[in-house]
This record gives C-alpha cells, sequence and structure tokens, in this order.
C-alpha cells in the first residue's frame, strides 16, 4: 500500500526502475507482489512540488532462481549486452553473452530451504539504475550503459542509482542515491568480464554527501564517501581461467586482516548478495578503500589533510613528502649517508612508518602475493595539519595498505613461493623503499623485530604452534591460538559459506560447461589452505628469510623468559636465558638493550641472576649479544601488583541500577584487591578481544584501596568519563581489562559471558576473587555474595 499525507496527490509509480513521472501509473489500489520487485513512486499534486521518491524492493526468495531472459526483458534490461561499438559480449561465441541466470546443475541438489537459507546468509545490497545505464546501446535516451562497456573509464562513466541496504536478520537498513562506475583494471576487459566489480560513490550531486551507516561490525567508522563491490577477478568464483579451480573470495579480506593483526590500519571488507534491478547478481565482497578519505575516516583531521599514493603515484595531495621519500632512497640510506645536511636513514624513518612497512611486507611475503611488489599497493598519510597545502605536518609518515590481494595463498608447493627476494630500484614497486634500507643495520634488526613479534611469539599474527606445524594438520577453531593466521582466515571462509552456492549457480561457469565448477572445488580448497598451507607456511617463511640476501634474519637466538606478558603479583621472579650462551642484555623501561648502529645501551643490564619484580609496569626488552651479532628483541609487558579484577556485569538493566543522568544503562565493575589506591589513566576496556584499546580510561582514574569503581556501557561519552564507548549484549559476549598504553597487550582480566537474563547481574562470588554467578540481586559499589569475608 501506497499512502501521502496530501490527499490531493496522486501517486506515480514505476515496478521497472524507472523514475516516476506525471506519466506513469497511478496508484489507486494495493499492489500484489508476486516476484522481487523494486517499487519506485511519487507524489504528484497541483500547487506543490512533486514530492522526493520512494525507493523500496521485496525480494521473494523462492522466486530468484526463476528469473531468465524474458523477466529481464519485462523490467527492461536487454537479451544482448553490447558495447558502444555495437560488438556484443558473446566474445565470438565463448561465452553467453548476456547472462540473467542460474546454472541448474549448481542448484539441482540444494533443496528449496537450502537455497533460502543461502539468500538470507548475507544483507542483501540492491542497486537500482535506469536500464540505458547499465546496458544502452544506441537508446533513444542517448544513454550507453557503464556494464556493457567496462572498460570506460573517467566522470562520464558514472550513473546515478538508488541504494538499499536489506538485512534478512531484522537488522536496521536504508535506502539512499548515490552514484556508481564500473571498478577494476583487467578484470574490466573484453577477455575477462562476466560478473563486474563496481564502486558506490556517495556525493551530493546525487543525493547525500556521505552514506551514514555502520556498514562493518568490526569497524568504528559509521560514515563513508567511497565503497568498493567487488567481483573479484581471475582467482575467483566468476573469473574466466582455470584459476577459479582454487577459487576462494576471502584471500584479499584475509590479508588485509592479517596486517590489521598486526596492529595496523587497513580496509575492512564484509559478503553481500547484490540484486541489480531486481535481478540477483551474485555474491560481492563489500569493502572499503584506503584512499584519502579512508584515513580521514579514522584518523585526526580532513581528508585534504592527507596524501594517497597508488602504485608509486600521487593521487591526493601535493605529492610533497612522497617526493621527499623518493629524494632520499634514491641518494641511499647507508650507515653515513646524508640528505639535507641530515642522516639519510633517520630522515627516511621520520616520513614512512617504518614498523608498519616492514608488517606489511610480511603480510604480502607469508601470502605469496604474486601479482606485487610491481602492482597493488596503496600508502596513505596526514601530510597537513589543515587543508592549506604549506601546512605541513611534521610527523606526517606514510603508512602502506594491502589493495587488490587476491593472488595471494599460492596452491603450489608452498616450499617455493618466495616474495622476500623481491628488490627494485623503480618508485612504482612497493619493495623500493625496503631495497634501499637493507644497507642500514638497524632496518636489519627492525625487521629482525618484527618477525619475532609477528611469527615466533605466542600470539603473534604469523604464529603458528609447535606441534601443530606439520602438512596435513587438521585446524580445530577450539583451539585458535594453535594457528593465528588459520584462525582469521578460518573467521571469514565461516562468513561466507553459507552463500557460496550462490555464486557458483550465478556466475561460476559463465566461461565454462554448466556444472564444470560447484562449491565442492571451494570447500576443497578451503580445507587445503587450512590443513596444509597455514600449518607450515610461517616455518617456510622463517627458512626464506635466513637464506636471502641479505639474510633478513640472525643466526642469534633472542632470548627466552619465563613470563609472558600478562599481570604478577609482587616479588615475582623474571628469569631470562639463551640457548646460545650469549650475554643477554635487559631493560625495565621499555628503551631498547640495542643502541643506532649496535651499540650497547648504556642503561642496560647483563641478566645473569633472577630478576625480582616490584610493585609497578614493567615494559622489559631483552636481547642476546655475542659481540658481534644482535639477536631479536624480546618484549614482555608486565603489570606487578596491579591486583583489579572485572567484578560484576550487568547486560541487560532495565530498571535495577541507574546512572548519574537517570538512564538503567548497562554497566561493568571493577574491584582493587590491593592495600594501595590503583590509578588506572590510560588503562584500556573493551568489548572486542581483537581491540584490547576499545576505550581508554580517562586521565585522573583511580580505584582506592580495597574499592570498587562502576563503568557505564551505554556509548554516551558526552555523559562523563565512566560512560563506555561500546554497549553489552545480552545474548552474551566479552569483556576484558587490558593495562595502559605501552602496556596495552597486557590482560589483567577478562570474562566471555553467556545470555543474561533482564535484570541480573554476573558477579564474582567471593567478591573480586571467586569465579562468575548468575545474581538476581546486582550489588554495583558494594560486595557480592559473601563479602569481604569469604574464604580465600
Amino acid at each position: 500500500s501506497l499512502t501521502h499525507p496530501e490527499p490531493t496527490a496522486t501517486i506515480r509509480y514505476t515496478l521497472d526502475g524507472r523514475e516516476p513521472t506525471p506519466a506513469d501509473l497511478a496508484y489507486s489500489a494495493p499492489l500484489f507482489l508476486t516476484e522481487t520487485t523494486t517499487v519506485r513512486a511519487r507524489a504528484f499534486a497541483a500547487g506543490f512540488l512533486s514530492s522526493p521518491i520512494t525507493s523500496a524492493t521485496w525480494i521473494f526468495t523462492d522466486d530468484v532462481l526463476g528469473q531468465d531472459v524474458a523477466r529481464a526483458q519485462a523490467r527492461g534490461l536487454p537479451a544482448q549486452w553490447i558495447d558502444q561499438t555495437g560488438t556484443d559480449w558473446t566474445l565470438g561465441g565463448a561465452r553467453p553473452g548476456a547472462w540473467y541466470g542460474f546454472d541448474g546443475l549448481i542448484t539441482g541438489p540444494y533443496t528449496a530451504q537450502e537455497i533460502r537459507d543461502a539468500l538470507r546468509a548475507l544483507p542483501t545490497v540492491s542497486l537500482l539504475l535506469h536500464p540505458d545505464d547499465l546496458f544502452g546501446y544506441a537508446a533513444p535516451s542517448g544513454r550507453d550503459g557503464i556494464y556493457s562497456n567496462s572498460e570506460e573509464e573517467g566522470d562520464l562513466w558514472e550513473r546515478a542509482c538508488s541504494l538499499e541496504w536489506i538485512d534478512p536478520s531484522g537488522g536496521p537498513g536504508f535506502t539512499i542515491d548515490c552514484g556508481t562506475s564500473i571498478q577494476g583494471g583487467s578484470g574490466t576487459g573484453r577477455s575477462f568480464r562476466g560478473q563486474l566489480s563496481m564502486a558506490l560513490k556517495f556525493k551530493s550531486q546525487y543525493g547525500p554527501s556521505k552514506l551514514n551507516f555502520r556498514v562493518f561490525e568490526d569497524s568504528p567508522v559509521d560514515a563513508f564517501d567511497y565503497l568498493v563491490l567487488d567481483a573479484g577477478n581471475q582467482l575467483s568464483i566468476s573469473g574466466p581461467t582455470a584459476q577459479k579451480l582454487h577459487a576462494q573470495e576471502t584471500r584479499d579480506q584475509f590479508v588485509a586482516d592479517l596486517h590489521r593483526r598486526m596492529g595496523h590500519l587497513e580496509p575492512h571488507g564484509r559478503w553481500v548478495h547484490v540484486f541489480l534491478n531486481g535481478m540477483y547478481w551474485g555474491v560481492y565482497h563489500l569493502h572499503e578503500r584506503p584512499d584519502e578519505r579512508f584515513a580521514a575516516a579514522y584518523g585526526p583531521g580532513g581528508d585534504l589533510e592527507y596524501d594517497w599514493v597508488k602504485i608509486g603515484v600521487p593521487m591526493q595531495g601535493n605529492g610533497d613528502l612522497w617526493g621527499e621519500i623518493r629524494d632520499i632512497v634514491d641518494g641511499g640510506v647507508a650507515p653515513g649517508a646524508q640528505w639535507q645536511g641530515g642522516d639519510a636513514y633517520a630522515a627516511l624513518s621520520a616520513r614512512v612508518d617504518l614498523a608498519s612497512y616492514v608488517d606489511y611486507l610480511l603480510a604480502q611475503w607469508y601470502s605469496a602475493n604474486y601479482d606485487w611488489p610491481r602492482n597493488n599497493w596503496m600508502a596513505t598519510a596526514r601530510a597537513r595539519l589543515s587543508a592549506d597545502p604549506g601546512d605541513r605536518n611534521p610527523e606526517g609518515r606514510f603508512v602502506f595498505h594491502v589493495w587488490d590481494a587476491e593472488g595471494t595463498l599460492n596452491w603450489s608447493t608452498v616450499s617455493t613461493a618466495n616474495r622476500t627476494d623481491e628488490r627494485s630500484l623503480s618508485f612504482r614497486s612497493a619493495v623500493y623503499i625496503h631495497t634501499a634500507a637493507l644497507q642500514h643495520p638497524d632496518y636489519l634488526t627492525l625487521l629482525a623485530d618484527r618477525v619475532q613479534r609477528h611469527i615466533l611469539e605466542p600470539g603473534g599474527a604469523l604464529y603458528v604452534e609447535p606441534g601443530f606445524d606439520q602438512a596435513n594438520t587438521v585446524f580445530d577453531p577450539a583451539f585458535p591460538e594453535r594457528n593465528v593466521p588459520a584462525s582469521l582466515y578460518h573467521r571469514l571462509v565461516e562468513m561466507l559459506e553459507p552463500a557460496v552456492v550462490m555464486e557458483y549457480a550465478r556466475w561460476g561457469n559463465y566461461f565454462n560447461n554448466p556444472g564444470q565448477y560447484d562449491p565442492s572445488d571451494w570447500r576443497i580448497e578451503r580445507d587445503r589452505l587450512l590443513s596444509i598451507f597455514f600449518p607450515v607456511r610461517s616455518g617456510v617463511l622463517m627458512q626464506q628469510l635466513i637464506a636471502s640476501t641479505p639474510q633478513q634474519f640472525p643466526d642469534l637466538d633472542a632470548p627466552a623468559s619465563n613470563l609472558q606478558p600478562g599481570a604478577y603479583p609482587v616479588g615475582t621472579s623474571l628469569v631470562l636465558q639463551q640457548a646460545q650462551s650469549a650475554s643477554i642484555y635487559y631493560t625495565l623501561d621499555g628503551s631498547d638493550p640495542r643502541m643506532s648502529l649496535g651499540a650497547v645501551n648504556p642503561s642496560a643490564s647483563i641478566a645473569s641472576a633472577p630478576i625480582s619484580l616490584q610493585r609497578g609496569l614493567h615494559r622489559v626488552r631483552a636481547r642476546a649479544f655475542d659481540g658481534t651479532e644482535w639477536s631479536a628483541l624480546l618484549e614482555r609487558d608486565l603489570a606487578v601488583g596491579f591486583r583489579v579484577r572485572i567484578n560484576e556485569i550487568q547486560a541487560d538493566n532495565r530498571g535495577t541500577v541507574a546512572d548519574p543522568s537517570g538512564q538503567f544503562d548497562d554497566w561493568i565493575e571493577l574491584r582493587n584487591l590491593t592495600n594501595d589506591t590503583l590509578d588506572l589513566t590510560d588503562f584500556h576496556l573493551t568489548d572486542d578481544p581483537d581491540n584490547p584499546t576499545k576505550f581508554r580510561i580517562p586521565a585522573g582514574t583511580s580505584i582506592g584501596p580495597r574499592g570498587r569503581l562502576l563503568f557505564w556501557a551505554d556509548e554516551q561519552g558526552s555523559q562523563g568519563p565512566l560512560h563506555l564507548n561500546f554497549k553489552l549484549s545480552a545474548t552474551g559476549e566479552y569483556v576484558g581489562l587490558f593495562g595502559p598504553e605501552g602496556l596495552d597487550g597486557v590482560l589483567l582480566d577478562q570474562v566471555h559471558f553467556p545470555p543474561q537474563r533482564p535484570n541480573m547481574s554476573l558477579a564474582r562470588i567471593p567478591d573480586g576473587r571467586g569465579p562468575f554467578r548468575a545474581s538476581a540481586g546486582p550489588t554495583p559499589g558494594a560486595p557480592n555474595g559473601f563479602g569481604d569475608r569469604a574464604p580465600r
């Protein structure tokens, strides 16, 4: 039913994607919808301007598989896709050309309910364009279609569209007008094109200048200028080559997630079903593009303050900062090299975040990216403090971002997939900086330190536990710590797997015989990666780094420690050992025992006996040194004597405890178990174990001796310093307490809590020390259960 508050208005509507005009059908009675339909409606009234267009799509899952060329034509889409030269898409008969249907050999084994479940497994993005804007050829409108002319680029090949977000689980959705164009390089050419990628551009010329919606659940950003609907290319289900035998559709996002796990800014992504003018168009990878707008969304300042470099070419900004980097690198950065009167390596370090850069290289090397480093890389930097081109940011440094990493996780013998020896003197290469920096021992030390952190230390992004590092080791998701990269990958394939049949049915055999490739191929490749690639790849990468020239990891082992990062009582002994009996130099203040060019830090001590740790935050840094070679760095962040616990939580507060504003919000209580006042400045609370620094406790926050402190989980920071930037879920989730800046990886306490009943809490009983138990009487600010007199 369509209604309008102006009684004299006439509602005109269309069902074929066109904008309604006064000549279109007048609404007079409810519409009976029997197939997937997008209704566009506008009200017209004498003396009044016409109302804005209303656009809404209804998808009938049982109807989707019945789409064919006849239904497409009924929606105004052509039976043939013809480009502006008059050439159709059949590629000389090598493919179907216009393709709207499904491969019945793929869908046949599935029940109607399984197809329904597959279509409801992901959110849906419905795009609506004028049919000529998609496939127009010699049309009366004079419009040429962007899809049928996929190789064309530029503003003239951007079209207006209406976009809807439909969440089958009942979550919020939206409708927005935006611009769209075909996205991609080689995949848009005549030999490859089938299912095409599309860019979504939110501009005032089409509608709102930003999409205000939290698209990615693992990202805090809720405003976007640009998003990509990525169909993949050669190594994809829809691709034209035999590489699709190894298709996964997850590789690009995995490499980005890997670098993010290392602590760096990378695009977020998720998978969606796409409908184009009411026709099902397949599964797409929806993700961000790491340009200047992306960098500004996650960092301080506006987008005009950021530079964006793509494959060595400045795309945004004045290019001064990138030009200086090129000048430094071209002049060399070996010890003693100078740039503008100063040390060249120091100048490079001031313009490139080298730790992030090395981690970026590790992610690319690990994933064995064969379409890199000469292609597919981007970098951003906050080069200015304002939009003024001359307002230089003295701390602006470039960080590198993963882009188009689909050519990864090579299916050949993993021991031969080696990218660590890539060198280039061309600024168009992602290893241009690396090639020059290898001449400096401080860079080689930094590289060794990052390898130690990510490959050899438990919890590192590339860590595989000994005993689970052999081929044919079955990945067990119940123990993600045994193989960290495999756990990251498993999370992605779990998201996609329920819907993957729809992509195979729609595009899997566009270039092939019906039924030639099917979801079993996807599952075989998934299992191969989880059981063969991921168990051994970290060890192979270590061998490659040691065998490279120059050697990129030292022969001397880093010291071992009896303590892992964490919280310990006063008087705990720290024991440092080294298998090769080299001297161990250590500090407790976070400074490096090794100074630049290999000198010993005067403040470092030699570990000759166990070290008794007193109350405080200790940032242990230790290296072995044999008089010639330094080992990689051992890092242990230890909170000693900080006995603070998550004491009680309430995740469904409907009227038991009010905050100072009178609102009944969820809350978390912390308890100090010591007899001293503890300063919690810069400690962190989080509901995401992968984001331990989600909420930073403000300066001046403390808990008195044996005291309690309440934080409100309401996402209302404007109400005060104890109001968190996240809420709790009554269906159950995670709460963690982590250390302060510099020790933010130190876990002090955590709880994974189950679903909660209204107005009940989960409390430690005995207070502050015991296990969590459901409590019908929440006790914020007071003892739980037996109180402080409970037996220890």
